[in-house]
């Protein structure tokens, strides 16, 4: 590797970390999980612009949900391959930890691809048990997509950027 590589790649570091400092000082980054809070984040702004309610996103200690609205509890995951990370806390149908899971597709860029709304009854007739994890998540395939039950926006960019 030559000097001027290793001066460029320290750059892109520099600006990197600026970069994700910025984010933290907006509160758009709220935790170590930048890929999941970046999902949140458009997860929030995309339901306030489309619905015209306040989304409150909780802590990022939260485990069993990620934001409300109107008192209905939001369990948020972003994804970028067809996969989401599990769900911890989930036992059985009744005892329900979340009304809603909004799943957040973003492109290799970081940019929203895809949001997909679904309630608790649609999320545990589509869970799988992880193999290894000992708890559910979900696999997005095209009949998730085409259930009748699941709201699927394949171009939130619009509703997210006001574009």
């Amino acid at each position: 590797m030559e000097k001027e590589d290793n001066v460029n790649e320290l750059k892109l570091i520099k600006a990197y970390s600026r970069s994700v400092k910025n984010l933290r000082k907006r509160k758009i980054i709220r935790s170590k999980n930048i890929t999941g809070d970046l999902g949140e984040h458009y997860a929030k702004i995309y339901f306030e612009n489309r619905y015209k309610k306040k989304f409150v996103l909780e802590s990022p200690s939260n485990k069993s949900f990620d934001a409300t609205c109107n008192g209905e509890k939001y369990a948020i995951k972003t994804i970028s391959t067809s996969t989401t990370s599990v769900f911890y806390g989930v036992t059985n149908k009744e005892n329900r930890i979340f009304d809603y899971l909004i799943i957040v597709e973003i492109d290799e860029t970081y940019q929203p691809k895809e949001i997909i709304k679904m309630d608790w009854d649609t999320f545990f007739e589509y869970k799988k048990q992880h193999k290894t994890m000992k708890a559910p998540n979900i696999s997005v395939t095209n009949i998730l997509r085409n259930d009748k039950r699941t709201y699927v926006d394949s171009d939130p960019k619009k509703t997210i950027f006001n574009q």
